[in-house]
């Protein structure tokens, strides 16, 4: 990751992190023990949970293997992001940005309330309630799937043109077998 990307990602990050928390912190002043608003009937609510579990609430009441675990992912990710050993593209880059925020924030939660805060509700999918960090981490796998994929297109493709012109070039160079040689010249 060139050092402009690191910065933009860094930006990114934080950014994404104050969103998820200061909205996280509206669900529970505004949202903890009321009636759930509607933003589009039937379709878009906002509404308190506390989620004690992992993503679709898979792992109930594991709360130090969830810290634990999602500690060291964020620690592999944010590796990923800071040292030159991977070469990702601006994409690939801002999507792990995204994970690692998004982890961050759940991870904050889960170490300070020992829950995750959700409110976010999409009805006609009956999909489980979320929130800002859940979105980041899923908006950021698929941007740096798609940034990878990129990567490794070009990757692919490089090496295919690189094979072609090495055909091409050594086809243009005489083998030693039809190269005239002292013998048969003096002949």
């Amino acid at each position: 990751m060139r050092k402009k990307d690191k910065i933009i990602g860094t930006i990114v990050m934080l950014f994404m992190l104050a969103v998820d928390h200061l909205t996280k912190y509206w669900a529970i002043v505004s949202l903890k023990g009321q009636e759930p608003i509607k933003v589009w009937q039937n379709v878009f609510h906002f509404v308190y949970a506390e989620n004690r579990g992992a993503a679709f609430s898979m792992l109930q009441n594991k709360r130090i293997f969830l810290i634990l675990f999602t500690a060291a992912a964020i620690i592999l990710v944010l590796w990923m992001i800071y040292f030159d050993k991977f070469k990702f593209n601006r994409a690939a880059s801002i999507g792990l940005c995204l994970i690692a925020s998004g982890g961050i924030g759940n991870l904050i939660d889960r170490i300070f309330r020992a829950y995750v805060v959700d409110f976010i509700y999409f009805v006609p999918i009956n999909f489980p309630v979320f929130n800002v960090a859940d979105a980041c981490v899923t908006i950021g796998t698929i941007i740096f799937a798609i940034g990878f994929m990129v990567d490794e297109f070009r990757a692919a493709k490089s090496a295919k043109l690189s094979a072609a012109a090495e055909t091409s070039v050594s086809e243009e160079v005489p083998q030693e077998s039809s190269l005239p040689t002292s013998e048969t010249e003096d002949r």
